[in-house]
């Protein structure tokens, strides 16, 4: 079969329905149909064949999603890029669709297919691309996703026909009749599911360009649900401050991807909606555990209670399961779960049937995941181990700190000591920031030294690249970064 067939079907069902919609414009099912046909149409006369790998290069959601579900028409295996980032060669990509000419370097050896205004005006001359294409089966790679995890190196996640429709199956129906904004791109596991649950369920894909615009839909078409990485819900935040506009429909924000920050969590609440969760999820995995943020008497790292049909065990180094309580390996194994990565039989994350996400935690007695941050960012200072991020968390809730990330350095004398990078406004003081960091952790795991900079990099998910903060940190030390 091909996902696409569902649109076929809700074109003939429900032609006039809005099914992408954005400030200023929309798509009805039959218009969004006739335009697919036509960009499949335009992909075929490129050469575009059932199985060749197309690559998106496309900022715009909207158009992203025409363009992907064109490629699907044709049955390719697809993929989003985050804006214009380069494509990991490891993806052997046949075909690039950018809204723009790329440099040669930028898509390797892929042919470069550009969209043009001719692609969004219903009625343009295109080639019939006839009936959808099927998929081969269940089984068939269907969509790659690109993820780089908190160390910057490029993974690609594949993913069967069978695995994208399985995780596009929300287990509440009352929650797929929400009207649902995500704010996640395509090249995220979870915007990608946002938009491929609107397909199957006939319903709308919101789509934002923009806090101000997720602000405005929020508002005008009565959102029910919210969806989004923490970065892109405090972008919203700081909407709501320019804009001070209360949306009166919004019943649950759902955030990924990484945790949030109390002090952010009582924003949200405070301003958008009362009721908060968190899911943790992966690409390679899917969602694995949900929470309620407000829940009393959570712990520091509370990550949630495990979804029906996970199963997920603590182990030690030898990957022996622990007890309950015990703070090990975290390993997890779901429902249409990737078995590997794309092009890389080597990589260890996967194993026995296993998916190993780098994540440290303990399991309580009563199925709590309570995570105690990455295996490979844990802080080994004087023989105490800790898990940076909880400085992140401290110095968050100091006054005039918009941003933290704490990072691991070797100092002068070789050992290993600890900094922390900060985003700052007028209102930060010092003294504050100390006190704030000394009511909160352990006099030993102080940072030593601070750096004031303009962002924390994060990936597109929102973790900090404390990997790359170490780098710039230890070049700039060293003299090789100017200022």
């Amino acid at each position: 079969m091909n996902p696409t067939e569902y649109l076929h079907f809700l074109a003939k069902l429900q032609p006039d329905a809005v099914a992408v919609q954005w400030v200023g414009g929309e798509w009805r099912f039959g218009q969004l149909l006739a335009l697919v046909r036509a960009a499949a149409g335009r992909l075929r006369a490129h050469g575009v064949t059932p199985g060749a790998r197309v690559v998106t290069c496309v900022p715009d959601r909207a158009v992203d999603w025409l363009v992907t579900l064109a490629a699907m028409h044709e049955a390719a295996v697809t993929a989003s890029t985050q804006c214009y980032a380069p494509i990991p060669a490891a993806l052997r990509a046949d075909f690039v669709v950018a809204d723009c000419v790329l440099p040669a370097e930028a898509i390797g050896d892929a042919r470069l297919v550009c969209v043009d205004p001719s692609w969004l005006q219903l009625g343009s001359e295109a080639p019939d691309p006839g009936a959808p294409k099927p998929y081969p089966g269940d089984d068939a790679l269907f969509r790659l996703i690109m993820t780089s995890g908190t160390t910057g190196t490029p993974r690609i996640v594949p993913n069967t026909l069978a695995q994208r429709l399985g995780r596009s199956v929300e287990p509440s129906a009352a929650a797929r009749r929400r009207k649902t904004l995500g704010l996640m791109g395509l090249a995220c596991s979870g915007g990608l599911h946002s938009a491929m649950q609107a397909l199957l369920d006939g319903q709308v894909l919101y789509h934002s360009r923009s806090a101000d615009e997720a602000l405005e839909l929020l508002v005008r078409h009565d959102i029910e649900l919210l969806y989004g990485a923490p970065r892109q819900l405090a972008e919203l935040v700081d909407a709501l401050r320019r804009r001070p506009l209360r949306p009166t429909a919004l019943r649950e924000i759902t955030f990924a991807g990484c945790s949030a920050s109390p002090k952010l969590v009582d924003e949200l609440r405070a301003a958008l909606c009362p009721h908060v969760e968190s899911v943790y999820a992966s690409s390679e995995a899917g969602s694995i555990a949900r929470l309620v943020t407000h829940q009393p008497g959570l712990p520091d790292g509370a990550a949630g209670y495990l979804l029906p049909g996970v199963q997920l065990e603590i182990v030690d180094d030898a990957d022996r399961p622990l007890p309950a309580g015990a703070v090990g390996h975290v390993r997890v194994r779901a429902p249409y779960m990737a078995q590997g990565y794309f092009g890389d039989d080597t990589a260890r994350a996967f194993r026995d049937g296993w998916f190993h996400p780098g994540d440290l935690g303990s399991l309580r007695d009563d199925g709590l995941l309570v995570l105690h941050g990455r295996s490979d960012e844990v802080v080994n200072r004087g023989g105490i181990k800790f898990d940076p991020g909880q400085i992140d968390r401290a110095a968050e809730a100091a006054p005039g700190v918009l941003d933290a990330a704490a990072f691991a350095f070797e100092n002068a004398g070789g050992i290993e000591d600890l900094a922390l990078a900060l985003v700052l406004d007028e209102r930060f003081d010092f003294d504050a920031l100390q006190r704030q960091l000394r009511q909160a952790v352990a006099a030993p795991l102080l940072p030593s030294c601070y750096l004031r900079v303009p962002s924390i990099p994060r990936n597109a998910m929102g973790k900090a690249q404390r990997v790359q903060l170490r780098r710039l940190f230890t070049e700039a030390a060293r003299g090789a970064v100017p200022g």
